[in-house]
């Protein structure tokens, strides 16, 4: 959670117009993905949030240092997320909580 909280604080960085809609897609992913009791569509989830985040690299060109100073972190972050989604013993889902 605490990495979801510092990426969207993160986000507040970027000007209006130079939001990076791949972050919002993956922020969205991810939380359906612990909200999903379903393994099958949990993969799924799991694959897209691995394409945005690819594209989301491909994709990203700020002017501003502070920009790319900040898509750094969030990159780090997703990529925190990312691990500890492939490790899913340490990491219980809301679905697989009783």
């Amino acid at each position: 959670a605490r990495a979801i909280i510092d990426i969207k604080n993160l986000l507040k960085e970027f000007k209006k117009d130079n939001q990076p809609k791949f972050v919002y897609e993956i922020l969205d992913s991810i939380k359906e993905y612990f909200s999903l009791k379903d393994e099958n569509k949990k993969e799924k989830i799991f694959f897209k949030i691995k394409e945005d985040f690819i594209e989301l690299e491909k994709n990203r060109v700020y002017k501003s240092a502070i920009e790319q100073r900040v898509m750094q972190n969030i990159l780090i972050e997703i990529s925190l997320i990312y691990t500890l989604m492939l490790n899913k013993i340490s990491l219980p889902s809301k679905g697989e909580i009783k």
